[in-house]
């Protein structure tokens, strides 16, 4: 029986391999370090293979995981060529982002919208601000920023 295999994995345990380790990887892929090594275990698990071993501090790649890499930066390159050449003219995932109205007020203002364009381009991102996370979650649709740039309430917002 044939095993799919998630391209998300994959994606890491590439960028694990470029930068050097899990600490370094979760600059590119935007994963904590703790959700890096559960997705490794994970593929380890799909492939019943051990692809890492330890030297000292550093992560070292096994037999498996050299063969690994070669297959998968080839799987990579394929995938990233059907989504292109299939994918013209579809319209990007949104991005959720929920936050207290703090944290909206003072912390975004500093590094919207260059973080998320330099994530998700082109972005359209759907945020909610409340006082509150608590809250947050009752108002998640209510206030919505469309391509980073223009606020536009859709409903009741917080106050």
């Amino acid at each position: 029986m044939a095993t799919n295999m998630p391209t998300e994995l994959i994606r890491s345990f590439v960028a694990i391999v470029d930068a050097g380790s899990m600490a370094q990887a979760t600059e590119t892929i935007f994963l904590t370090q703790s959700a890096l090594s559960l997705q490794m275990k994970r593929l380890e698990d799909l492939l019943q293979q051990k692809l890492f071993r330890r030297d000292g501090r550093a992560l070292a790649l096994t037999a498996a995981g050299e063969d690994l890499l070669v297959r998968a930066r080839q799987f990579l390159a394929l995938n990233d060529q059907i989504v292109q050449s299939m994918g013209q003219g579809f319209d990007p995932e949104p991005i959720h982002i929920g936050m207290t109205q703090d944290y909206a007020d003072t912390v975004l203002p500093m590094c919207w919208p260059a973080s998320i364009t330099r994530i998700h381009e082109p972005a359209f991102v759907c945020m909610s601000a409340a006082r509150s996370i608590c809250s947050n979650f009752l108002i998640a649709a209510s206030w919505t920023l469309c391509s980073g740039l223009d606020a536009m309430p859709s409903g009741p917002t917080a106050n």
